[in-house]
């Protein structure tokens, strides 16, 4: 090969003696010297064997790092000079190197691969000093990957291969074999194994190896029945990892215990294991045993009759996989196109060789097929946003009208929190079915995520006829939802190029637009206008005056009691008087608001109001929202709630603030001291909207909070859906186990009110006992149910309840 003229070149003799000299660095423990000479070295134009030795021993040094991702692209960079040089042996010996490196990341199915190439290289010959080790590495990985028949199988060869007194490679070959002889029920011969192990590794001083033993030992009283006997095992096992820190055996002798315990009758002590093993597995990184933890906590859940929980770590398991799954394309992704880089600069540098470009032309379209993998949603197999961004890129620059239509499914939340996530999943595919199947030529159907579809549709007779193609689409076959017959129910904002944008990303924003109009006013499709855009300034412009000029006003939403039927406390809802349109409904300022720094200002003026109006009433309790905004800004939350309860005297107990679950679960640790200097100053703290957000009980027992308020959405199907009560039934029981107040809001029929206090709900909030009211409606109500005789009000005559700010 011609030498690199756009490098200096450096003598072979000098370029041997820096590399030697970086060695020796390394060895001495100077990772950072090391690495810097190295790298270096690579800045000279080298021999092809130099520079792939130099490649290996940076990738070493990187290792020795903790940038394995770095190192594991060099090592690929030193395979190709070395396949390039036809030297087996050094391929081997890169190859066994890359399915360790592989195997300590947790991508089995790449380290099965680089070491079954290395063993086809070293065929044939067993004296080779590598062949041993990679026979020991071969059998561990397909251990770790559970084809326990090829593990007995390369650990059987290795034995064969060994003689003499006990080392590393010996010991760890009885380890891999008893442990595979164990996963088939081989107890016998699989107890000679662990016992051949145990002295070789105490005669060698090994003490991985003999954990490793001893903990297969414990595995083996286990599948004789003897449970008592293999946790004491384990335990000693699990105390000489904790001072060796040697993880990955902590977590294997965690799990056992947490096994161990579930067969002797002892849930509650195996969950105690369990979540200590996760806790490891979070510490360490280790998400192969984080992914079998899961599994495990779910059956113990399970056995201890949690299944909320248990469904929880389901669904922690399910994120993990897909997880897992996107990592391995990742790097198989790095290698192909690290390897592309590689075969680019020797085609540049030396005459086309075939063998070169077939080489190519296979890492090209396995490239391709993995960027194309990348282009496409896993679910629904349909384009991701990215697809058809380029896609709506090349229609544009045709000059050729299109129309942009961002699709919302209604209702999607619910149905996976009721459903569960298989239904809400089997409801994405069904959809994305019914569209893509509906399509004309030229036209895609795209999942950029959620619940959300973005289709580009030929303009055709206008927008109105794109958006009654879609709606027909989604007609045209229901879903099977539990065995009954589902229609999707859609919101789709629509877009048209060219008269509402020249500008691709801008047309995407404008479809964005149109869909939170059609959401905001309840219509099935909206067309984008210039209003839209203007409308949203001139509303921040109002919001600002509504603001200064004080326009804002409070109305409080009674709370009953369940048992009693006594007002125990109000809800402080913000409402805007506008001077020439009234009474502006909720939901249409609440999101502009809580998207603009208004919030924090408008929100301490509602805290510090809401505590003077109530403060005369009595004993009456008053609940305050606090947005996202005030709560991350916990030392100013602090001080408007001590600046609101001084200048009120509004007694601290009387005063309740709600917070949303993604607030709280944002940050967890940030929440806990932030709620926990609430508490101190003795006001109440609730969770609003639960069962709609992120968290979990396993979470919540984290937070000092006082009361759950039950979402509306499960409320309001109490009467006719099943699943809707048993899941109100679960948060109320599971809240009460947590000593925490449970409220139910959205209340509008008798109905909903009698099911909610079967269930055991401890306060009711909604329209049948009366809408949210000013000040002095709110006295006139209180006047009328001074006593406990008194019946609530029913506001018979209201309409549905408006989204509650």
């Amino acid at each position: 090969m011609p030498p690199d003229p756009k490098l200096p070149l450096l003598p072979e003799r000098v370029a041997q003696e820096r590399y030697d000299e970086a060695w020796r660095l390394l060895e001495h423990g100077h990772f950072a010297d090391a690495q810097a000479t190295f790298e270096h070295l690579l800045t000279h134009d080298l021999d092809r064997r130099i520079q792939a030795d130099v490649r290996s021993g940076l990738a070493g040094t990187l290792h020795l790092q903790g940038r394995s991702m770095q190192a594991l692209s060099e090592l690929h960079r030193a395979l190709a000079l070395r396949e390039e040089l036809q030297d087996d042996m050094a391929v081997a010996s890169t190859y066994n190197n890359l399915g360790i490196l592989s195997l300590e990341l947790g991508n089995l199915a790449l380290a099965a691969e680089h070491l079954e190439n290395a063993r086809v290289l070293l065929s044939g010959q067993p004296d080779h000093p590598l062949f041993v080790p990679l026979l020991c590495n071969l059998a561990r990985t397909h251990l770790d990957h559970g084809d326990l028949g090829r593990a007995e199988q390369y650990a059987r060869e290795g034995l064969a291969l060994v003689g003499g007194p006990p080392d590393r490679q010996s010991v760890a070959l009885h380890l891999n074999l008893a442990e595979s002889l164990l996963g088939q029920g081989e107890l016998q011969e699989a107890r000679a194994h662990l016992h051949s192990a145990c002295q070789g590794a105490g005669r060698i001083e090994a003490q991985d190896l003999l954990m490793r033993a001893r903990h297969g030992t414990a595995l083996a009283l286990e599948q004789e029945g003897r449970l008592e006997a293999a946790i004491t095992v384990m335990d000693e096992v699990l105390l000489l990892a904790r001072d060796a820190q040697d993880n990955a055996v902590e977590i294997l002798c965690t799990l056992g215990l947490a096994r161990l315990e579930l067969q002797a009758g002892r849930p509650a002590s195996a969950l105690d294991h369990a979540r200590a093993a996760l806790r490891t597995c979070w510490q360490a990184g280790r998400r192969l045993m984080e992914l079998e933890t899961h599994d495990l906590l779910c059956r113990i859940l399970s056995s201890l009759g949690e299944h909320v929980l248990a469904l929880e770590h389901v669904g922690e398991a399910r994120q993990l996989e897909r997880e897992l799954r996107n990592d391995d394309n990742e790097q198989r992704l790095m290698i192909l196109n690290m390897r592309h880089d590689v075969e680019r600069v020797k085609h540049d540098r030396a005459a086309a060789w075939h063998a070169t470009h077939l080489a190519e032309t296979k890492i090209r379209e396995q490239l391709a097929e993995l960027q194309r993998l990348a282009l496409y949603d896993t679910l629904t197999g349909l384009p991701n946003r990215t697809l058809l961004t380029d896609r709506l890129r090349q229609w544009v620059g045709t000059g050729r009208p299109v129309t942009v239509g961002l699709l919302n499914l209604k209702r999607f939340r619910q149905i996976n929190l009721t459903y569960g996530q298989a239904s809400g999943d089997a409801l994405l595919a069904h959809v994305a079915m019914l569209l893509s199947t509906s399509l004309q030529d030229g036209e895609t159907a795209s999942r950029p995520g959620g619940a959300e579809f973005l289709l580009l549709m030929h303009s055709g007779d206008g927008p109105a006829a794109v958006a009654a193609r879609v709606q027909a689409a989604l007609e045209r076959t229901p879903m099977n939802l539990d065995g009954r017959e589902y229609w999707p129910e859609m919101a789709l904002g629509l877009a048209t190029f060219p008269d509402d944008s020249m500008n691709t990303e801008t047309l995407l924003k404008h479809a964005d637009l149109a869909l939170h109009h059609a959401l905001t006013t309840d219509a099935r499709w909206a067309l984008f206008h210039p209003d839209l855009t203007s409308g949203t300034m001139t509303f921040e412009r109002e919001l600002q005056t509504a603001t200064r000029e004080q326009q804002w006003e409070l109305h409080h939403q009674p709370q009953i009691h369940a048992g009693t039927g006594h007002v125990l406390g109000v809800e402080a809802l913000l409402r805007w008087r506008h001077p020439v349109r009234g009474l502006v409904p909720p939901a249409e300022f609440i999101p502009a608001l809580e998207d603009s720094n208004l919030i924090v200002e408008v929100g301490a003026w509602v805290l510090t109001e809401a505590c003077r109006q109530i403060a005369p009433l009595g004993d009456l309790r008053v609940s305050v929202n606090v947005s996202a905004r005030q709560f991350l800004n916990g030392a100013s939350l602090i001080g408007a709630v001590q600046g609101a309860l001084r200048d009120s005297g509004l007694p601290a107990s009387r005063l309740e603030l709600e917070l949303t679950e993604s607030q709280v679960m944002r940050n967890p640790e940030y929440a806990v001291g932030v709620l926990q200097a609430l508490r101190a100053l003795g006001v109440r703290v609730s969770i609003d909207d639960f069962g709609t957000g992120h968290s979990s009980f396993a979470y919540l027992r984290q937070f000092p909070l006082d009361a759950l308020k039950i979402d509306r959405a499960f409320v309001r199907e109490l009467a006719g859906d099943r699943r809707d009560r048993a899941i109100v039934e679960t948060i109320a029981h599971l809240a009460h186990g947590l000593g925490l107040e449970v409220v139910a809001e959205g209340i509008e029929t008798e109905r909903q009110a009698e099911i909610t206090r079967e269930i055991g709900v401890d306060l009711l909030q909604g329209y049948l006992f009366g809408r949210p009211l000013p000040l002095a409606d709110l006295k006139a109500y209180l006047n009328r149910c001074p006593g406990e005789d008194s019946a609530p009000v029913a506001a018979t005559d209201s309409p549905a309840e408006p989204p509650r700010p």
